[in-house]
């Protein structure tokens, strides 16, 4: 089985979100947390911040051995919905050469945050391609 690294740049996973994750996509899980903060610095170009964070999954990928560059399965946790999650998936788009899955999490009835229990993963590639079919 091959690992899947998860690269979140959200809230952290549990350990019961890492099991969870492992028998959904039915291999090893390595979250690679980049922290990422939603407050940008105004004098820097957002693109630029952003491209600074996913160089920073980029690099812990690779100290594991592997890259973002198409050679390993990844998932992706974002951050809220914002102008830097949009450029997030840009970025690593014009690393992979596709959209990434993503893993889906809410909030849960203690306040607590954790992985979906209905579409944990959304292939976003497979939403843009759904997506090109009703053009």
């Amino acid at each position: 089985m091959e690992t899947t690294y998860c690269v979140n740049f959200g809230h952290p996973l549990s350990g019961k979100d890492i099991i969870q994750l492992k028998g959904i996509l039915g291999g090893e899980v390595v979250e690679i947390h980049v922290p990422f903060s939603l407050e940008f610095e105004s004098e820097i170009p957002t693109r630029t911040q952003v491209r600074n964070i996913v160089d920073v999954a980029e690099r812990a990928v690779r100290h594991l051995g592997s890259s973002l560059t198409g050679a390993a399965l990844l998932v992706v946790q974002l951050p809220g919905v914002t102008e830097g999650a949009a450029l997030v998936l840009a970025e690593m788009v014009g690393l992979s050469g596709e959209l990434p899955r993503m893993v889906s999490r809410r909030r849960r009835a203690d306040g607590t945050y954790g992985v979906a229990d209905r579409e944990a993963i959304i292939d976003l590639n497979k939403v843009r391609l759904d997506a090109r079919g009703r053009r």
